[in-house]
């Protein structure tokens, strides 16, 4: 006799993610902070391209190595100076926002008072 058994299927993501990261703040938290920078990067490309600038042409424009311009392009680089970040933003005719957001939830004023 067969059974009919379905059997539940999970993407290896989501396999890694609850491995990895599920239960461990710190962990989520690094997580975040990565794709950040990440995303920093790829916009800095994204604006570069979208002005029709290779990485030697904004290099040149703000005065540093091509190599500096590769660096804040890439996702692992997390040594961003805000001067040069201003530079490039400048150079992209963008307008650079510095914003600062909370790492965990703030507990509620209830738990404050008492």
């Amino acid at each position: 006799m067969a059974r009919n058994r379905v059997k539940r299927r999970t993407a290896a993501r989501e396999i890694l993610h609850r491995r990895i990261y599920e239960g461990r703040p710190a962990r989520l938290d690094e997580l975040e902070q990565t794709r950040r920078e990440m995303a920093l990067g790829m916009k800095i490309r994204q604006a570069r391209e979208e002005a029709g600038l290779t990485q030697q042409e904004l290099a040149a424009m703000i005065g540093t190595q091509p190599s500096a311009i590769s660096r804040i392009e890439d996702a692992d680089y997390d040594g961003h100076s805000v001067s040069l970040l201003a530079r490039v933003a400048d150079a992209l005719e963008m307008r650079l926002v510095i914003d600062f957001e909370r790492k965990r939830p703030r507990r509620s004023s209830k738990a404050k008072l008492g």
